[in-house]
């Protein structure tokens, strides 16, 4: 369906696929770019991967929830933390726009060539998070940030609304039941295209206070 978007827009539509299109037939966009875009711009798949997988933490990393649940200012760590660890998009391709200078001078990376960038394995560099793998919620004297959202001019424009949805979901959670439980049987969803990392399935059993 989103190559049949590329393919073909209806007159005088509006947003950003005419521009993403035109990128397309000019050939400043490879189609693999042009896909992650519209991937991307579908911010309710996002949403419904974060909000999975802050769920399923809140199951599994039970002394952080109990301490979110008696320090609710401790949701925003909360929310940093599930984002590091659980990337909605695991991975993301780029295409290098001109010969890389400075630290990247010496690599082998030439104008045209096509990187994929592994957004999660990069929150998990052992050089910038102390004991990346463990769940944290009082991470300090860090040497980075989590890349979920990219950075720089590549930054995710939904990322404080995504944020958002996740701290007032878990404020809420936290507020009004006492556990949640995941129930046998979920089933993770890992795509292959832009490295979608949620669930196809996830059922929980929530206890109320």
């Amino acid at each position: 369906a989103l190559h049949e978007l590329l393919q073909v827009t209806p007159d005088g539509s509006e947003g950003p696929l005419p521009g993403i299109r035109q990128g397309v037939l000019s050939g400043d966009l490879q189609l693999a770019e042009a896909l992650t875009l519209l991937v991307q711009l579908m911010v309710n798949m996002t949403s419904a991967n974060v909000l999975c997988n802050m769920v399923f933490r809140l199951a599994s990393e039970r002394a952080a929830a109990a301490e979110v649940a008696a320090k609710p200012e401790l949701s925003s760590a909360f929310v940093q933390e599930v984002l590091r660890l659980d990337a909605p998009l695991q991975r993301n391709p780029r295409r290098v726009a001109k010969a890389p200078g400075a630290k990247w001078k010496e690599t082998e990376l030439q104008a045209g060539n096509q990187v994929l960038l592994f957004l999660g394995a990069a929150n998990m560099d052992p050089t910038v998070f102390e004991n990346p793998s463990e769940f944290l919620l009082n991470r300090t004297g860090e040497k980075g940030t989590a890349l979920s959202f990219g950075s720089g001019m590549h930054y995710c424009l939904g990322s404080n609304l995504v944020k958002s949805e996740m701290r007032l979901a878990l404020e809420c959670l936290v507020r009004r039941f006492s556990s949640v439980a995941v129930v046998a049987g979920y089933r993770r969803l890992d795509d292959v295209d832009v490295g979608n990392y949620g669930f196809r399935s996830l059922r929980v059993k929530l206890a109320t206070k």
